[in-house]
């Protein structure tokens, strides 16, 4: 198997972008062995033609087929499936091979909950209120099981990637439901034992309920992409503040993000705003490479979003190699504005993919890139980002493109992600059982080049607290108000990292 060394990447996640929004209806009764047999030798195929490191995958092939020995329901099926595979996305840390559940078509449990660890005890709480159960009431048990170990079980019979502050994220966000299904199965109510905020411990019952669960990724996802207000020192809206905060959730309209961008360094240099917060909580990634059009705002000078990319090429990336139409809006989008200053074409662009073969492993080096010039919009004060464990794929890369490159200050929680890790997702859909898999394509190296086996780490770590949920309070984006640029800041080990 020969490699080939290159000075930039193809994009292909806009056109298989990391969602999991194709989930199937639970077939009625179950399907014949041969059947799924058949998904399993379509699933191991793909994975062997897409995967950059395929073979911890292909080693465990007959370990599935040797468990599928009966007919099987679809949520069986996805059971065996999992659990024979998500150890290996762990033992590589690959965050975007997955094993989607399939569509569960009964009432739910119906509340929204917040799950905190600490000293290596779980606790839960209800984030909105529900008749006659207030907001910030801890849930101490489900059914006569006890919360604490009921979310033990639930997060290390199943461990998936990248990392359990990813996991409880996504359950905080909706999946809380979904997990406790496949848990302990259908329940027509739950019996909760809850303490309330002001220390009541009481029973209550409550049904399931029909919820649509919502899109944890994609652009169906629920809110805006993108927002900016202007803000005191206090948090508030204020018009005549001195401080920008930019809300930056969904990766996924490039062109209506470079306007917007445009339009908000338009507003910043106007009204002369001094500190830009970025608050990236929320992104959970998309089209990463919009995350390099923010940066060029803020670098003073060159800056890499990756150091190394790694790709195998496969017979679906040689078919879309062949739409011109696509691969001129690849280049005129992403590659023209990072790569013009070496002095490649589109013609040398596309002459890189010529006497390329399946199963070859395409080696990407990253240039440094210097910011576009001119640029009379660039900022030049001092700029905070904010994490969590919900930051995530491009959302990940461009918070370790923004440390890595000494741009600003990273403030809040490890992202759910690891900066050096595997990455934009491939999606199909098992032929038989209808079960959505993803499958990495690219095996990238953060701009440091260092892999920690970790996510991006914040500068400060600053961590809710359950009392928020009634307060409000949100401590990352006060620290920096306070702390960092209110200047009231002492130093603690305990914070800074």
């Amino acid at each position: 198997m020969k490699s080939k060394a290159m000075a930039f990447l193809v994009l292909f996640a806009f056109i298989f972008p990391l969602c999991i929004e194709q989930p199937v209806e639970e077939a009625e009764g179950k399907m014949a062995p041969e059947l799924l047999k058949e998904d399993v030798e379509f699933l191991f195929r793909t994975i062997e033609e897409v995967h950059p490191n395929p073979y911890p995958y292909l080693e465990v092939k007959d370990d599935v087929l040797e468990k599928i020995d009966k007919p099987l329901t679809p949520i069986e099926f996805y059971k065996i499936l999992a659990s024979v595979i998500d150890p290996v996305t762990v033992e590589l840390g690959d965050s975007h091979t997955i094993i989607g559940a399939p569509k569960i078509d009964e009432k739910l449990f119906p509340l929204r909950v917040k799950i905190f660890k600490e000293n290596e005890r779980y606790s839960m709480f209800v984030t909105e209120d529900y008749e006659e159960i207030p907001k910030g009431s801890e849930i101490l048990g489900i059914n006569s099981l006890i919360a604490s170990e009921l979310i033990e079980r639930m997060m290390h019979e199943r461990e998936t990637p990248p990392s359990e502050g990813y996991r409880l994220a996504c359950m905080e966000r909706g999946a809380f439901a979904e997990n406790l299904f496949l848990e302990i199965g259908y329940s027509e109510e739950f019996d909760l034992n809850l303490k309330t905020p002001d220390g009541e411990i009481k029973r209550v019952t409550i049904p399931a309920e029909k919820i649509d669960l919502p899109a944890l990724s994609g652009p169906s996802r629920p809110g805006k992409p993108w927002d900016f207000e202007i803000i005191d020192e206090s948090g508030v809206i204020d018009k005549d503040g001195n401080i920008g905060l930019l809300t930056y959730n969904k990766m996924y309209n490039p062109i209506e993000f470079k306007t917007f961008l445009n339009d908000t360094f338009s507003e910043i240099k106007e009204k002369k705003i001094e500190n830009l917060i970025i608050d990236l909580r929320e992104n959970h990634g998309g089209i990463f490479m919009d995350g390099y059009f923010l940066l060029d705002y803020l670098a003073g000078g060159p800056f890499k979003m990756w150091s190394r990319m790694e790709q195998r090429v496969s017979s679906q990336m040689l078919e879309q190699n062949q739409n011109k139409e696509m691969m001129e809006m690849q280049w005129e989008l992403y590659w023209e504005p990072i790569f013009s200053h070496t002095g490649l074409t589109f013609d040398d662009f596309c002459g890189t993919f010529e006497g390329l073969e399946e199963g070859d492993l395409l080696i990407f080096e990253a240039p440094d890139t210097p910011p576009s010039e001119p640029n009379d919009l660039r900022f030049d004060g001092d700029v905070y980002a904010l994490t969590s464990p919900f930051t995530f794929s491009g959302g990940m890369i461009l918070a370790s493109a923004f440390k890595d490159n000494g741009i600003g200050t990273v403030v809040g929680e490890e992202t759910g992600d690891w900066p050096t890790g595997y990455t934009s997702l491939y999606g199909i859909t098992l032929p038989n059982s209808g079960i959505w898999v993803g499958c990495s394509q690219w095996h990238h190296v953060r701009p440091s080049g260092k892999d920690t086996g970790r996510g991006v780490i914040p500068d400060y770590e600053v961590k809710p607290k359950p009392e928020d949920l009634i307060t409000g309070e949100d401590r990352a984006l006060n620290f920096v108000l306070e702390e960092l640029i209110g200047n009231n800041y002492q130093d603690n080990e305990e914070v800074k990292k």
